[in-house]
């Protein structure tokens, strides 16, 4: 399966995990990459991350996330005398 990818960029750390910053896009084949699944499952989400990696580098990120609860904002109701 052919996959969009960033080629000659720089792996940064970033609260989510890992990303690319910079290089240029191209297109490969999942066969020719590292794939490095993982899965985080806990009360309030269910998050598939699937990363693909060349020689030591990541060069494609994807991200499934099911939310398990809704998110709801509260309002807040003020009166002005």
């Amino acid at each position: 399966m052919l996959i969009n990818v960033i080629l000659g960029g720089k792996t940064i750390q970033t609260v989510g995990g890992p990303a690319v910053e910079g290089g240029y896009p191209a297109m490969m084949d999942t066969d020719d990459l590292e794939h490095r699944p993982s899965l985080i499952d806990n009360e309030n989400e269910r998050t598939q991350i699937t990363e693909y990696w060349l020689n030591g580098e990541l060069v494609h990120r994807s991200v499934d996330m099911f939310l398990k609860k809704g998110l709801f904002a509260e309002g807040v109701v003020a009166t002005f005398e």
